[in-house]
């Protein structure tokens, strides 16, 4: 079990890194308007995680398609509240990594 949690470290790490650090101001600044730019940004997250799910050996195609997808869509919505709500970022935010956080333990799990 103790490599289970370990193995889900490497996934958040991934994420971490795939809507954090590689998020540029740019990214940030355009995402909500350009959906080439959200777009990027879902693949650049997917394919961080994707990697440590590749280290794991639990790795699929599927996974990548339903973090991509899922990861857009979780953001448009996001943006879009904060837009819409800018004194609500950090409630949005908090849901935002929280839907986050249940696509890796859906990826991990399965």
């Amino acid at each position: 079990m103790k490599e289970s949690y370990l193995g889900f470290f490497w996934v958040l790490w991934a994420h971490s890194i795939g809507d954090m650090a590689l998020q540029t101001t740019y990214i940030i600044n355009n995402k909500q308007s350009k959906f080439m730019v959200l777009l990027a940004h879902s693949i650049i997250w997917a394919g961080c995680i994707g990697i440590a799910l590749k280290y794991l050996n639990c790795y699929a195609s599927w996974k990548m398609a339903f973090l991509i997808i899922t990861h857009f869509l979780t953001d448009t919505w996001s943006v879009n509240k904060d837009t819409k709500h800018p004194g609500n970022w950090q409630k949005v935010n908090t849901i935002d990594q929280i839907i986050h956080f249940i696509q890796l333990v859906i990826v991990y799990v399965l």
